[in-house]
């Protein structure tokens, strides 16, 4: 490393700042064996591996306890586990001893989260390996000397896979992700996977933000030529990023943002897509945005250096990358209120109808019992199984530690002041099941659906009441055949609907009732009924 580089000390741990040129050249001349075999591509993207651990490590996060935040965290749900803060001082000098210790300083880089600078914090971001640096530089905002955050507070983040943990913390052995709100810190032990750091964030933002009147959201968000703006809430596999990523509209962002008073802001800088299935006929903005400076995550690749966006031992393939490598974005990276809210839904029992419009006593009840069926490998020990549902409170209850009136309330009152169309609409399957004879919207579909929602084509049109699922479909969509919106009608077996439709309509009263009960019955009685009939 040359001598005209920064230096800097955090506590005594040697540091370097580098560019993303420099991260890139040594992370091909350093980081090519081991765990991370990373490989240069065509294109100039970087291939890296995770190695055991390539999708989120959930179980394994600790709140540390002591702040100003404990009496508002959620204690009763199991993810949210508390460490004492005593003991994390023990661990965080263990870890920057190791860090001491290691042959090469660490990779400092100086960044912030939230584009409406009266939200933001700063992140003083410092990892062991160069390719976790240019992860961070692509998801979160680079701090340039022109940029005025005021008195934004300022957060530590240390990720160092070989930092690893041992029981005498009084946790499992090898990894562990740690807040610390007194000490405004985040630790990330004994972790490869590069969607940590960006979650620990999130998790972060999600909790204090909120407390502070703005609605922290797991969606993307992009804006029309009118400047519309449109929401995408979605579980990860169930589209956002792929449908807000809109060759037609401007990209604000694909994953987290905030709606406060001015309107809608990205928290980050970039994208973190599913590569699974991605190419360039199907989502050619997001595919054309794997080159120089991207980062994909657990890809094979041919001989000719081209990463296979397919790999049949991993599930969990990603790919990261600065918003700049999309043709159309938001300059300013925000926009305003926003005229619809799409709550994607990827049902693979075949049940829920392409689109629906939704009450707002009807959309808290589908943003709370945010149902899904799961995709493989966001999550590890996540099973493959074909269809296995799964409800997450707004769209990603693993990054929402406050008790959920704190979001739903916020939520109720942005709705009822900005009075937004919220949809929900199927990004599954139809006339059947994932693994009998259903068959999955083809993309193209569900885009005419969303344009025709954003156009106002859906406005004034007649729709049919669904009374079990209690949701109301347009009987006619432009450039849709009519018999692809009511599902009942796509299936031969009407019978075998039937009970299907009863069997997810169970599902979502045994998790409102045992999770939301305290919400008013207003909103519980805009959700689905059983009829207790075939």
């Amino acid at each position: 490393m040359s001598e005209n580089h920064s230096y800097h000390q955090i506590e005594d741990v040697s540091t370097v700042s580098l560019g993303r040129n420099e991260l890139s050249g040594h992370c091909l001349r350093f980081e090519t064996e081991g765990v991370t075999q990373a490989r240069y591509t065509r294109h100039g993207a970087i291939r890296v591996m995770t190695g055991e651990r390539t999708g989120r490590s959930q179980d394994a996060r600790y709140f540390v306890t002591g702040s100003k935040y404990d009496e508002h965290i959620n204690w009763g749900v199991k993810l949210n586990q508390p460490f004492e803060s005593k003991l994390f001082e023990m661990v965080w000098q263990d870890a920057l001893a190791h860090a001491k210790n290691a042959p090469k300083p660490l990779f400092l880089s100086n960044l912030y989260v939230g584009a409406n600078t009266k939200h933001s914090r700063k992140l003083k971001v410092y990892t062991h390996y160069a390719w976790h640096a240019i992860f961070a530089l692509n998801m979160f905002i680079e701090l340039q000397k022109h940029t005025n955050l005021g008195t934004s507070d300022e957060w530590t983040i240390v990720n160092d896979p070989s930092f690893l943990l041992h029981r005498s913390y009084g946790v499992r052995e090898g990894r562990g992700i740690f807040i610390d709100f007194t000490g405004r810190r985040i630790l990330l032990a004994g972790m490869h996977y590069g969607g940590e750091m960006k979650k620990s964030v999130f998790t972060m933002m999600n909790t204090e933000l909120p407390l502070e009147g703005n609605l922290t959201m797991h969606c993307a968000a992009n804006v029309g030529e009118h400047g519309d703006t449109a929401l995408f809430l979605a579980l990860s596999g169930g589209g956002k990023t792929t449908l807000s990523a809109d060759p037609e509209r401007y990209l604000i962002g694909d994953d987290e943002h905030i709606w406060c008073d001015e309107g809608v802001c990205n928290m980050e800088g970039g994208c973190y897509a599913k590569g699974i299935g991605i190419s360039l006929e199907t989502e050619p903005d997001i595919y054309n945005a794997i080159y120089d400076g991207a980062i994909v995550e657990n890809a094979d690749v041919t001989e000719d250096n081209i990463p296979i966006l397919h790999n049949p031992r991993i599930e969990n393939v990603r790919v990261s990358y600065d918003r700049s490598h999309i043709k159309n974005v938001m300059p300013g990276n925000k926009g305003g209120h926003p005229e619809n809210i799409f709550f994607l839904t990827r049902d693979a029992y075949g049940v829920l109808p392409a689109v629906s419009r939704l009450s707002p006593e009807a959309a808290l009840f589908h943003f709370a019992n945010a149902y899904t069926t799961e995709g493989g490998g966001t999550v590890m020990g996540q099973e493959k199984d074909t269809v296995k549902h799964k409800f997450s409170f707004g769209y990603g209850a693993a990054f929402f530690p406050l008790h959920f009136r704190h979001y739903t309330d916020l939520l109720e009152e942005r709705i009822k002041t900005h009075q937004p169309r919220v949809w929900l609409v199927n990004t599954g399957w139809q006339g059947g099941t994932a693994d009998g004879n259903g068959r999955r919207f083809a993309l193209a579909t569900t885009r005419r659906i969303i344009h025709a929602a954003l156009n106002g084509e859906l406005d004034d049109v007649s729709t049919t009441h669904l009374d079990a699922l209690n949701l109301d479909i347009p009987k006619h969509v432009p450039g849709i055949e009519d018999n692809l919106l009511n599902p009942e009608r796509a299936w031969d077996d009407k019978k075998a609907y039937r009970a299907m439709r009863e069997k997810l309509i169970g599902y979502y009263l045994e998790n409102h009732n045992a999770k939301f009960a305290d919400l008013p019955e207003s909103i519980r009685a805009a959700g689905p009924h059983l009829t207790g009939s075939l």
